[in-house]
């Protein structure tokens, strides 16, 4: 669906869109500040000797400890949610497939092609609302093990909590 939209956005799209989407794809790996350094575990690497893991340690290592930790939790339950809607050829859970995928896809590709970034994951800002909707999750699967545990329901209020002071 989003696909359609794309030249919209993007109007040289009409002119050839797999071919202007696929030298996009291809040469994000070019650029022409190639030379600068990235200061990453203590030793200064070119932006393009980057390994695959500098966006996935720098989503780590940056979204704030409560989301991340929520997100961890609700991961599995978004995964397979969005591997039952695949499945069901979307017959079920097609929000979920089209969340998650939305936000592992970009950071798949760069794992993949590894291009040149600078300055931590700023590219890749726009998968943040993935995260947080994943820490959605995990903060209901807390919420309904409190309901099930009176004992625990400071968790419940605690991961609200967690959530609202992180902005999400």
């Amino acid at each position: 669906g989003m696909l359609v939209l794309l030249p919209v956005f993007w109007p040289v799209l009409q002119l050839d869109y797999f071919g202007v989407l696929g030298g996009a794809i291809l040469n994000a790996g070019s650029n022409p500040l190639s030379p600068r350094s990235v200061l990453y575990w203590g030793a200064a690497l070119a932006a393009t000797k980057l390994p695959w893991h500098y966006a996935p340690l720098m989503i780590l290592v940056t979204v704030p400890l409560p989301v991340m930790l929520l997100a961890v939790i609700g991961a599995p339950v978004s995964l397979r949610a969005a591997w039952q809607g695949i499945r069901s050829r979307l017959a079920s859970s097609a929000d979920e497939v089209v969340v998650v995928l939305g936000g592992l896809t970009p950071l798949l590709l760069v794992v993949a092609t590894r291009p040149v970034q600078y300055d931590g994951w700023r590219h890749l800002l726009f998968i943040y609302p993935t995260i947080v909707y994943i820490a959605t999750k995990g903060a209901t699967i807390i919420g309904d093990a409190v309901m099930t545990t009176p004992r625990l329901a400071w968790l419940t209020v605690a991961s609200r909590r967690m959530l609202l002071a992180v902005g999400a």
